[in-house]
């Protein structure tokens, strides 16, 4: 397992396909690093849950259904808490690494009208615990 920040030119052909505990890092607005390096163990595991998470369904040329269905499954519908938990089931047990959910809420703030999404997932590496915001 390389160590997270390690260089593209240190790593050989290791990639996210091979290793799901490896990916390219990202900064907060999800663009890449430069110089290019890699992010590894839990923090590659959490950077594939975000990027699941905030991809909106037909935004990818390559796969027009990968993403989340916002348009048409959530954003202007009533606060369903339970449709929300389940597309979100979906995107963090799809997400390379999560072995199991060991927890996944979702709460509505009517004064903001948003949602947010509250996970604990198991991985390979340790427990992983995060939120979307703002669904």
């Amino acid at each position: 397992m390389p160590e997270a920040g390690a260089t593209a030119a240190n790593l050989g052909s290791l990639t996210r396909a091979t290793d799901p505990g490896v990916d390219w890092e990202l900064d907060e607005d999800g663009d890449l690093i430069f110089p290019l390096r890699y992010t590894a163990g839990a923090g590659a595991v959490a950077q594939g849950i975000r990027l699941r998470a905030l991809m909106i369904q037909g935004e990818w040329f390559a796969d027009k259904n990968a993403g989340v269905d916002y348009f048409g499954s959530i954003l202007g519908k009533k606060f369903d808490e339970l449709s929300l938990q389940d597309i979100f089931r979906k995107v963090l047990t799809s997400t390379p690494g999560v072995d199991e959910i060991v927890l996944l809420t979702a709460t509505f703030n009517r004064v903001t009208r948003t949602a947010t999404i509250n996970f604990r997932v198991r991985t390979e590496f340790g427990i992983i615990a995060g939120s979307i915001g703002g669904v």
